[in-house]
């Protein structure tokens, strides 16, 4: 909740770009923390992946608004979310998988890179035209 109250503050105030950004580096700070520093510092990973599951419905939703227009805003945040609900779905079995025959280091490893990889990509997306977002 309080990661939905901030996004949506901060997309008021910043590009959505570096806000989504800054986003995704919490869940990957916390990963990383995680991997490095072990279960004494469980509490960064959870205060990072809980801020990431609270923003980013919301950036969906808003970016896909602001990139795409609503002339088809429903069947491309459907299949946006489709595919996050997808990955939600999957991404447990996956991590029991790779746990079982590499060990979390790995896991952790490989969820740090994927959300610095989506904030590098966040930042790169183009800027929205300033009279509907900053």
């Amino acid at each position: 909740m309080a990661g939905r109250l901030a996004i949506g503050t901060l997309i008021d105030i910043y590009p959505v770009r570096y806000v989504a950004s800054i986003a995704f580096l919490l869940t990957a700070t916390g990963c990383f923390l995680l991997l490095q520093l072990g279960a004494n510092f469980a509490w960064s990973a959870a205060i990072g992946v809980g801020f990431a599951l609270g923003t980013e419905v919301d950036l969906m939703g808003y970016c896909t608004a602001r990139y795409f227009g609503l002339r088809h805003y429903g069947s491309i945040y459907g299949a946006q979310y489709g595919f996050a609900i997808l990955g939600v779905a999957a991404s447990p079995v996956w991590m029991a998988v790779m746990s079982e025959s590499h060990g979390y280091r790995l896991v952790l490893q490989t969820a740090t890179i994927i959300t610095v990889g989506s904030a590098a990509l966040s930042v790169v997306l183009p800027q929205i035209n300033r009279t509907t977002d900053n």
